[in-house]
């Protein structure tokens, strides 16, 4: 990718086109001559932000009295759903029983294992809130596999959905060890003798004033989502607090793609993409959340739930996958009705192809549909490159987002500049 990269890099420009948008409201930006510099480093062409010293969980939050009542997450399935006001106290409860009834320490570390439902945020931000470090599993995982990720990064309890519960169990014995289990559960019975999320969330007898005693700093580790193993078993990647805080702020700048939360609007994001992955994670959960958003969880992707979620809940943003914005161009399914509310598409994860980019336009009656491809790692909390509102270069993944300096180097680490090979 950074090959691809450095061919990108050579024929950006340095200017704005005009922007499609009044609603986006971007600033003027101080843009440097250059992207590369005479080292052969490629300069992010927008003003640098300064990075706020909170923790994720404060970040998030910071923001809470504009839209406490604005639904947070709901599930394209069922229809459940949270406000952000329901979403931070139940958070805050089950942070304070994570302490009282677990024993949970600063720096703690705790599994997630679920797809993706409306308390994946309620879990994710009680164990920030209870001081501790959230590592993700990937709900498709074996039991050797969930082993391996509990065993590397030190698991203290698992929450866990009641799918998976089975899984997990015969990871312990592969360990031999007898973490304590929390389960998500939403429909089925459940034994007498285990722990339900639920009883830990709807506590009202609990004394929030146990959570003065959490001690985590911008500097501590926040999450560890374990990378794709591309190049071999998967490894679980240490991202700070101010790691992930970061790569929030740098989305909220020139190349910011929601509309503001006020009283009379408030943008819906798809949420398909695994929560459990930092994509979906900090650019989809954290981000957007943090924005006052509407996220729309779906488990999986379905045809027609996709496109009912995209209809009924008249979804705004899209995040997507190449094989997704595939379907999008071909299926029979596919209707005018179905892409009426979108508006704007950002691709990741994996180079796409223009024609399938084309194929999808074609299916699109909103001429200022918004489409962006984007470059980034789990290292980089993820994002790194996206392109702008304005751009129809499609096959392009932009520019360095703010902040961000890149290098394309050769085999001995040598700087590459514009046009020269690696090889």
């Amino acid at each position: 990718m950074l090959c691809d990269l450095a061919t990108i890099m050579t024929i950006l420009t340095l200017r704005f086109n005009k922007i499609l948008s009044n609603l986006y409201k971007v600033p003027s930006v101080v843009r440097f001559k250059h992207v590369w510099t005479s080292d052969n480093v490629v300069k992010s062409p927008f003003k640098d932000i300064v990075v706020p010293e909170l923790t994720v969980d404060e970040y998030v939050w910071r923001n809470l009295e504009k839209w406490p009542t604005k639904t947070a997450v709901v599930c394209g399935v069922t229809n459940r759903s949270y406000t952000y006001e329901e979403i931070y106290i139940q958070s805050r409860t089950l942070a304070t029983n994570l302490i009282k009834k677990f024993k949970l320490g600063n720096g703690d570390v705790i599994g997630v294992m679920s797809h993706n439902i409306p308390e994946y945020p309620i879990v994710t931000f009680g164990i920030l809130a209870a001081g501790g470090v959230v590592t993700t599993f990937n709900p498709l995982y074996t039991e050797y596999e969930v082993c391996r990720q509990i065993e590397l990064s030190d698991v203290k309890l698992m929450i866990v959905h009641e799918d998976y519960v089975p899984v997990v169990k015969e990871a312990y014995k592969h360990a031999k060890k007898n973490i304590p289990i929390i389960i998500i559960n939403i429909d089925k019975p459940l034994p007498e003798n285990v722990t339900r999320l639920k009883e830990l969330v709807e506590d009202d007898h609990v004394d929030l004033g146990i959570l003065k005693q959490v001690n985590r700093k911008p500097s501590d580790i926040a999450v560890i989502p374990y990378s794709s193993g591309t190049t071999g078993l998967p490894k679980g990647v240490e991202l700070t607090n101010r790691n992930l805080v970061s790569n929030c702020e740098q989305q909220n700048t020139d190349v910011r793609q929601y509309h503001y939360t006020t009283e009379t609007h408030q943008d819906t994001a798809l949420a398909i993409l695994p929560l459990f992955h930092s994509y979906g994670l900090g650019i989809i959960m954290l981000h957007k959340m943090a924005a006052g958003l509407k996220l729309l969880t779906l488990p999986k992707f379905q045809p027609d739930t996709f496109l009912n979620s995209l209809k009924v809940h008249r979804t705004n943003i899209l995040f997507a996958v190449p094989p997704m914005v595939l379907f999008l161009g071909t299926s029979l399914q596919v209707t005018p009705e179905h892409l009426a509310s979108l508006r704007c598409i950002t691709i990741g994860a994996a180079p796409l192809p223009i024609a399938d980019v084309n194929k999808m336009i074609s299916r699109f009656q909103n001429s200022n549909l918004v489409i962006s491809q984007g470059y980034g790692m789990t290292e980089a909390s993820p994002l790194v490159t996206l392109s702008l509102p304005d751009r129809t270069d499609y096959e392009s993944v932009g520019y360095a987002i703010p902040n961000i300096e890149l290098r394309v180097v050769d085999a001995n680490m040598k700087n590459l500049g514009p046009g020269q090979v690696r090889y």
